[in-house]
């Protein structure tokens, strides 16, 4: 029974633990590289220049938010 209850928080604490990586974006890396492996096309990016090309993509999209939003 005991063996029982340690697999079983075991497990959610793993669930609990991919669910927080997911949800604040840091397994973002790894799910891009999933993702090249399927394709093949072109080269996978190193993990700084991912970075560098997520974090700039995301505040692309805040910047821009209200940008257009006054008709001149």
């Amino acid at each position: 029974m005991i063996r029982l209850l340690l697999d079983l928080a075991w497990w959610f604490g793993a669930r609990g633990w991919r669910f927080a990586r997911a949800w604040s974006g840091d397994d973002a890396y790894e799910r891009y590289l999933a993702a090249q492996a399927c394709s093949e096309t072109t080269a996978p990016l190193s993990r700084a220049a991912y970075f560098d090309a997520y974090l700039e993509e995301k505040w692309r999209r805040y910047s821009a938010c209200g940008r257009f939003s006054r008709p001149d």
